[in-house]
């Protein structure tokens, strides 16, 4: 039942229990019985209640129906988000959910070098959160919602992520100046050997 029914619904009962009131009146009062028809007052009290029954019948099977809820999913693509929200969230495993891409221990690596990595920053918003977008654009397993819900869907997964992304970054500290070679990460996330006397040698000859 829309809102303007119920506001309909509410102003019929009001004008009943109304009519109601001024019929008492009538029986007592020789004069008001005088200037008001009793009987066509009691038949626009009767119709009026037989609608107001009516609606109030409606309304009743209506709320009975399984109708969906605020944020209820209506779409195929709806269905497919609420599918990659959930991936991952119950077993320790790579194939997560039946009929998708399978997801093996190179993707888990490959996932812990991204998050090492200086690409793993969003450009946009807040930069202590991952992107999720750029990953999803170079693996395609999942999309950014599946990824970032395989990542954090599972402890023992996650903590093993975390521990290579870990191990990743240790190991780029340690080569960023090593004897006489600098490592550094470039935007997209690869890792570029520069030689430091050539890199010297342009700065200051």
């Amino acid at each position: 039942m829309t809102p303007q029914q119920q506001d309909s619904l509410l102003e019929k009962h009001a004008t009943v229990l109304l009519l109601k009131d001024t019929l008492a009146k009538v029986k007592k009062n020789a004069i008001l019985r005088s200037h008001v028809n009793k009987e066509k007052l009691e038949s626009t009290i009767q119709r009026l209640e037989s609608e107001v029954h009516d609606g109030l019948k409606h309304k009743k099977s209506t709320s009975n129906k399984a109708t969906p809820s605020k944020g209820a999913c209506r779409s195929k693509g709806c269905k497919d988000d609420e599918s990659d929200e959930s991936d991952g969230e119950e077993s320790d495993v790579y194939s997560d959910m039946p009929g998708k891409a399978q997801v093996t221990e190179d993707d888990e690596y490959e996932l812990a070098h991204y998050l090492a990595s200086a690409a793993s920053r969003r450009k946009w918003g807040s930069y202590d959160q991952n992107d999720w977008v750029g990953f999803a654009a170079r693996n395609k397993k999942r999309n950014r919602r599946g990824w970032r819900n395989w990542y954090n869907g599972n402890p023992k997964r996650k903590e093993r992520i975390d521990s290579l992304v870990a191990e990743y970054k240790k190991e780029l500290e340690e080569d960023t100046l090593d004897g006489h070679v600098k490592y550094i990460q470039t935007d997209d996330g690869d890792v570029q050997e520069i030689v430091m006397e050539e890199f010297y040698d342009a700065v200051y000859y």
